[in-house]
This record gives C-alpha cells, sequence and structure tokens, in this order.
C-alpha cells in the first residue's frame, strides 16, 4: 500500500504538533536549582555576585557556590556562564553530600603577580 504525499504531510505535521503539546508543558529550563529526583542542583556563580569582567576578583562567589552545591544533597552542578572570571588561586575540598560537576562556558583567567602566590583561598 502505498500512502501519498499528503498523508505523509500530514502524519508528519501531527507528530510534530503532538511533540510540541507535550514539551510546551515541560520547563526545559536546565540552569535553575531545583530538588527533584534524579535532576542536579544547579549553582550558577552569577547567583553568587559574580561578576563576569575579567577585573574583579571572583574567587570568594566561586567557593561560595561550590561549598553550597557539596553541602546539597544528590547530584549538584556548579554553573560558570559565558564572560571572563578572573581567579585568585582556590582549593574546592570535600567531602561532599553528592558528586558536583562544573559546566564552564565562560574563561577563567588567573590573577597575576606575587600576591596572588601568596594569598591561596582554602575551603
Amino acid at each position: 500500500m502505498t500512502l501519498s504525499i499528503s498523508s505523509l504531510v500530514f502524519r508528519t505535521f501531527l507528530i510534530l504538533f503532538l511533540l510540541a503539546w507535550v514539551a510546551k508543558g515541560q520547563d526545559l529550563d536546565l540552569f535553575r536549582q531545583t530538588n527533584g529526583v534524579g535532576q542536579p542542583m544547579v549553582f550558577d556563580v552569577m547567583r553568587y555576585g559574580a561578576v563576569a569582567d575579567g577585573r574583579t576578583d571572583n574567587s570568594q562567589k566561586f567557593l561560595k557556590a561550590w561549598s553550597e552545591a557539596c553541602i546539597s544533597d544528590g547530584r549538584a552542578t556548579v554553573m560558570i556562564p559565558a564572560g571572563t572570571f578572573k581567579l585568585f588561586p582556590v582549593v574546592f575540598s570535600g567531602p561532599c553530600k553528592g558528586p558536583i560537576d562544573f559546566i564552564i562556558k565562560g574563561t577563567l583567567m588567573a590573577s597575576t603577580g606575587s600576591a596572588a602566590l601568596s594569598s591561596e583561598l582554602l575551603f
């Protein structure tokens, strides 16, 4: 049995319509904090005051995002969005309650100068 072109177009349209209708009710924001089972909590460094200007020291802001991710239950993600983030040396250490992923979309810029080498921030 052969299908006419109009029948194939109709079926394709129907499938796409149904997919769009089902997806419409879904929240597709991947970078918000969630508590759902199996869904990671996302800790965006910008929410902790990080500034992506390449001049501002963001070390404490990154450590704050890390520490909250570390104490959260389940999988956590530290999100570093687009932009240039200046950092002094930082150490992210645990133990943490669950695994932590980093999503780095921006540029991490090391601070320069001898003061940066002696001012290590520990967590």
